[in-house]
């Protein structure tokens, strides 16, 4: 009688752990990021950066050179005038543009493009249709590349401050749709930042007090701006920010920013960090950027202010896959 009594919980826990691991392994990958399958060496990776990118090969307007340091010009005999400080003071008063902009708007929608270095890997890249509001800020997400037809909700004060997540593939089979705290471990693991700073707000916000902190604190830097480029066949203002050494920025060594000229809102920004080894002579070339690339992001089809009703943040929506 004792062993027939043992057996049953025995099976039981032996199933209540194979359970835990497979709920574990299908939220890997629910937010921002692919799936660990989608992960590739950067070789085969880079371009779909470059694919996504409207530049004009040359800026129409002369642009300051960049020098070991930041090259001070004599104006006056009372004034000097450093051309990169000045242009990251251009920087922020179009990024305070957009700030404006995006607050009056209050929503948005836009095909949104998205390439992150996780740990040591470059992600393969994902693409998604994006609805956001800024108050309740609210986001929903479908994805067309990476894991089409993946969807995501996330409503500031609603589901228990969970994101829902409508899974594909193989885990939708364990788990269709699940609720996730958008800063668990798990969530983390597959994006750099929480979806609760996902955005245009929320990148504009960061930016210019990035910029305000090269001003105050003065680190070793050079700002070159733009002024006539295009990117997601936009025209847009073009600042490249580059920093000395890494003690005067641990993470980022290069910035690439293309802003909106009507609506002052970042179309997209490319980030890269530090390389691990010495590159010589081919310092800052397009095979270094490429290695050392961490993050990518970009907004097409951008929409400002176009009609969203509560119903696009509603689970219960029809259209949408939280209902199953």
């Amino acid at each position: 009688m004792h062993q027939q009594s043992t057996q049953p919980r025995r099976g039981v826990s032996r199933w209540l752990i194979i359970s835990a691991v497979l709920a574990s392994v299908c939220l890997l990958g629910i937010y921002g990021g692919t799936s660990l399958s989608s992960r590739q060496p950067t070789a085969q990776t880079k371009n779909f950066r470059k694919k996504r990118q409207r530049k004009s090969a040359t800026p129409a307007q002369p642009v300051v050179e960049p020098t070991p340091q930041a090259e001070i010009l004599q104006v006056s005999a009372n004034i000097t005038v450093d051309p990169h400080r000045e242009a990251v003071l251009q920087y922020i008063e179009w990024l305070e543009k957009g700030y404006d902009r995006l607050k009056s708007a209050g929503h948005y929608t836009a095909t949104f493009f998205k390439q992150e270095r996780l740990g040591n890997d470059l992600t393969e890249g994902d693409v998604a249709e994006i609805k956001v509001r800024h108050s309740p800020f609210s986001v929903y997400m479908k994805w067309t590349e990476g894991e089409p037809g993946k969807e995501l909700l996330f409503v500031e004060g609603a589901n228990d401050g969970k994101m829902l997540v409508k899974q594909v593939g193989w885990k939708a089979r364990l788990l269709p749709i699940v609720k996730v705290d958008p800063q668990c471990v798990l969530a983390m693991s597959q994006s750099r930042y929480p979806v609760t700073q996902m955005g245009l707000l929320a990148l504009v916000e960061t930016l210019i007090a990035d910029r305000q902190r090269d001003l105050s604190s003065n680190p070793a830097f050079q700002c070159r701006m733009f002024e006539n480029e295009t990117c997601n066949d936009r025209p847009c203002v073009r600042f490249v920010l580059e920093y000395g050494s890494p003690e005067d920025s641990a993470t980022y060594r290069k910035s690439d920013l293309f802003i909106d000229k009507e609506h002052g809102v970042p179309l997209e920004i490319s980030n890269y960090t530090w390389p691990e080894k010495d590159w010589g002579d081919d310092w800052g070339c397009e095979e270094m950027d490429d290695a050392t690339l961490i993050e990518y992001y970009s907004y097409c089809d951008l929409r400002l202010g176009v009609e969203l009703a509560d119903l696009d943040f509603d689970g219960t929506n029809e259209e949408y896959g939280f209902r199953q």
